[in-house]
């Protein structure tokens, strides 16, 4: 990241790599610098965690799940 002076990160996923994103979307925040911004996109979705995951996620994520309705 400070090879290019990066300071936003982007996570998607699909499926079951929506999962890995979703995990993804919590881990690096807590291992890079602070003033990085992160965003997770993911599609399809299965569920991930248990509830306090997704209280933990809804409360510290900018988090966009995109589902076929």
């Amino acid at each position: 990241m400070s090879k290019y002076s990066a300071t936003k990160v982007t996570v998607v996923g699909h499926s079951l790599g929506a999962a890995i994103a979703a995990i993804t979307g919590v881990y690096l925040p807590l291992h890079l610098p602070t003033t990085t911004t992160f965003r997770t996109i993911v599609y399809g979705l299965p569920r991930t965690g248990n509830p306090a995951f997704a209280d933990y996620v809804d409360a510290h994520q900018d988090f966009t799940h995109i589902n076929n309705k």
